[in-house]
Parts: C-alpha cells; structure tokens; sequence
C-alpha cells in the first residue's frame, strides 16, 4: 500500500511540522496530491515544501489556501516551479494567503517556461495591478500551453491589469478558464475583454462578478459573446449594470449549452 493523497486541512501543523514533511516528499515517490491548507504555514515551510518539488517527480497537486504565506515563499515556489525538470506539478493553490506584488511577478515569470502547471489558484491575496500585469505579460507570450485555469479573485485588480490580461487572451491558445471576482475591473477593461473574445477560441469560462462593470461595458460583453460560439459562461452579477442585461447574457449562454447537450 502507497500513499497517493494526503489531506491534513485545519491542523496547526505551522512551519515545523511542513518543513519535516517536504524533506520527505523530496524521496517519496508515491503521494499524488497533498492538502495543507489552514494550517499557519508560513514562508518558511512553503520554501521546504518549493525544494521538495525539485526531486519530486509524482506531485500533482498542492492545496496551501488560508495560510500564511508571504512573499519569500511565492518567490521559493516561482523558482522551483521555473527549473523543475521533472515537471510533475499541476495544481499549486495559493488562495487566501498574503502575496503581494513581488511575489506575483517572481510567479508569473516562472510561468514563461514551467510546461506541467495547468491550474494556479491566486485568489485573495494583495498583488494589485502590478501583480497581474506581470501574469498577463507572461501570458501573452504563450509558452506555456499546459495552464488552463487561474483564479485572481479579490486582489485588488484595476483597469490597468485587468486590460493586461484581457489582451493575452489574443495570444493564449490554451487557457479556459479566468476568474476575476470582485476586483476593481471597469468599462475599460470590459471592453477589451470584449475585443479579445473576438480573437479567443479557448476560453470557456470568464468570471467578472462583483467589480465595477456598468452598462456600455456590460453591452459589449453580450454583444462579444453572440459572436464567441465557444463561450460558455461569462458571470457578471454584482456589477452596478442594468440586471436585464446580465439576464439576457445569461439567457444566451443558457441556450447555447442547450443547444450544445442536444447534438
């Protein structure tokens, strides 16, 4: 018997306690995926945990939401994550933790040449726009074709980023999902989306719920996706637009799923 998941979620196991376990992970060639998240792991046990990836070729995937993890350790995990040769790692959850721009950037930079990772989890950290106008430049460079789904929720994302990552979507080719929730994304980046889903074929899902998209923005998101056929949901509630335009969205994509179950 081999252990392949290991789920030790709202333990107080702190950096000790990880630090032991990402010595083992760095011989173990059985766990496949590990769950720490809430347990006070801080930027210590996150960079024990980004060593154990240089040596661990069976890690799929790695759950550290609700942490305690600063800049340090996104920056122990960017680098394990750019000259990993084993390539093994799928999903690395960082939600809820307390990255910020620094920490951002070092990660977006190893997304330019890491070729496994296929989910990043970001999410109520505090990177701001300089953090994901660095994920969007990486993005834009297309190298990686493995990633499909990032989660940027509650990070205090502007315009200025929000446009960034709506333009690579021109050049991503693999990319599905893009969650965005409650950040401070206007009309000005609604309307890039908006461009960029006339370019984009890959994108199936694009959470914008909760910013600060009124009706023009709103308009030409509805008015993008009756032209995307591979769209296939676009969340816009908790936006100050007309609650009949969000319906209408929702309609549209509504019947295309029907429409789409039916053949």
């Amino acid at each position: 018997f081999f252990l392949q998941q290991l789920d030790l979620f709202d333990n107080v196991i702190e950096d000790d306690g990880i630090i032991a376990l990402g010595n083992i992970l760095q011989t173990n060639s059985s766990l496949i995926n590990l769950h720490v998240a809430m347990n006070k792991v801080g930027d210590k046990g996150a960079a024990a945990l980004a060593r154990s990836l240089k040596s661990n070729s069976t890690l799929l995937g790695l759950r550290l939401r609700s942490n305690a993890i600063r800049d340090a350790g996104a920056c122990a995990f960017a680098e394990a994550l750019e000259t990993n040769n084993n390539t093994s790692l799928q999903i690395l959850d960082l939600n809820d933790n307390m990255i910020h721009s620094s920490g951002a950037i070092a990660l977006a930079h190893s997304l330019k040449t890491n070729s496994s990772l296929v989910e990043l989890h970001y999410g109520h950290n505090e990177f701001e726009d300089t953090g994901a106008i660095a994920i969007g430049v990486a993005l834009k460079m297309n190298n990686n074709r493995s990633l499909k789904t990032i989660n940027l929720e509650a990070n205090k994302i502007g315009n200025a980023g929000g446009i960034c990552l709506a333009e690579s979507l021109k050049r991503s080719s693999s990319l599905e999902s893009l969650c965005l929730y409650d950040n401070s994304i206007g009309n000005a980046t609604a309307f890039r989306f908006a461009n960029a889903l006339s370019i984009n074929q890959t994108l199936r899902r694009l959470g914008l719920a909760w910013n600060r998209v009124g009706n023009p923005g709103a308009a030409a998101l509805r008015d993008a996706v009756r032209m995307n056929t591979h769209l296939e949901e676009l969340i816009l509630c908790g936006n100050p637009c007309n609650y009949e335009l969000v319906q209408e969205l929702k309609s549209l994509l509504r019947d295309r799923r029907r429409s789409s179950s039916k053949r």
